[in-house]
């Protein structure tokens, strides 16, 4: 991971926490109101400009670094491998219309298209042909596309609640089993992503 993208990150998440914090504190006075509005718009300002920090560091790394970071972030538990929690929250956030039992099926299914070790799980090697097949299929460069994936994954509105994640966790080993089941019945290499592109 770059170093000027990983501190941009870091940054923003910071902010993001800290004006969330000051954001729950209850005024109880005019005073108090205005000064944790104040200290919510400073953070928001911080966030922002760490947002874009990120994209600009972005915008100057190779394809090779920039596949590597879309991969780090849907690569939650970092163990070089995506599951189908991991794929399907991924899949959720470029798709804001998208409810996670969707996400799910979404996830299943791309999995059993481009799993080549026959794990139920998606190597480096795997990702980067789902990722292919995605540029062909919206007629764009690897540039383009990952930048806005990238984006779109780490900016997301649209999250699991922690009810869900937890829901997807824990049926990993399961998941990966229907995966391996549904394999045997796929031919085509077509992924079922679809990115939603609404500005914020």
């Amino acid at each position: 991971m770059s170093t000027d993208f990983k501190k941009n990150k870091i940054n923003r998440s910071a902010s993001l926490k800290a004006a969330r914090k000051q954001k729950s504190i209850v005024a109880s006075t005019p005073s108090e109101y205005v000064k944790a509005e104040r200290a919510a718009l400073e953070y928001n300002i911080i966030a922002l400009e760490a947002e874009l920090a990120m994209l600009n560091s972005l915008s100057e790394m190779n394809d090779s670094e920039k596949f590597h970071e879309l991969f780090d972030l849907f690569d939650k538990n970092k163990d070089g491998l995506l599951d189908v929690s991991e794929l399907a929250d991924g899949l959720r956030k470029l798709d804001d219309e998208l409810t996670f039992l969707d996400s799910i099926e979404c996830a299943i299914n791309d999995m059993a298209r481009f799993d080549s070790m026959g794990t139920g799980k998606m190597t480096k090697k795997d990702f980067q042909r789902f990722i292919d097949v995605l540029v062909g299929a919206m007629d764009c460069t690897f540039h383009e596309l990952s930048e806005l994936l990238v984006m779109k994954v780490f900016f997301a509105n649209n999250h699991n609640s922690l009810e869900e994640q937890l829901t997807s966790e824990s049926l990993s080993e399961e998941l990966c089993k229907v995966v391996l089941e549904k394999e045997d019945d796929e031919g085509k290499v077509n992924p079922t992503l679809v990115v939603v592109l609404n500005p914020a």
